[in-house]
């Protein structure tokens, strides 16, 4: 067990392009290690907060879709009948990814059948893509 893994990635990463690029002998294999660096950065962020916003998105989404009356689709009620079966990075993902498509379908319908869904829809896009934004630097 890897206790603290996101900042064991994350110290990799300083590791790698700091210490490593530093030390590489050509521009090229320099690039590719700071390159690589960044890459464990966005890891390292992603081990430590991605079940949170995964299941924020679920939460959220679910409230949503609940809300509507009449279900549009049948697509939406077997999302809200759905269960998530463990919080491992697998089963939360796939539920995260069941309702990211049930969102696109809706999104798709709202858009020339209910302008007010649309607008939520967009300002759920918002907080989601601040939500899920890598603060790496390059």
């Amino acid at each position: 067990m890897i206790p603290q893994f996101p900042q064991s990635l994350a110290d990799l990463a300083t590791k790698v392009t700091t210490e490593f690029a530093a030390q590489a002998d050509s521009t090229y294999t320099a690039a590719n290690l700071g390159m690589t660096g960044v890459l464990l950065q966005a890891a390292a962020q992603e081990a430590e907060r991605h079940i949170d916003t995964h299941l924020r998105d679920i939460n959220e989404l679910t409230h949503l879709f609940a809300s509507l009356n009449p279900k549009p689709f049948d697509e939406i009620q077997i999302f809200l009948e759905s269960k998530l079966k463990s919080y491992t990075n697998t089963d939360v993902s796939q539920l995260h990814a069941h309702a990211l498509k049930v969102l696109i379908q809706l999104h798709e319908w709202s858009e020339s059948h209910h302008p007010e869904l649309d607008a939520k829809i967009w300002a759920f896009l918002e907080v989601h893509v601040e939500r899920h934004k890598l603060e790496v630097m390059p």
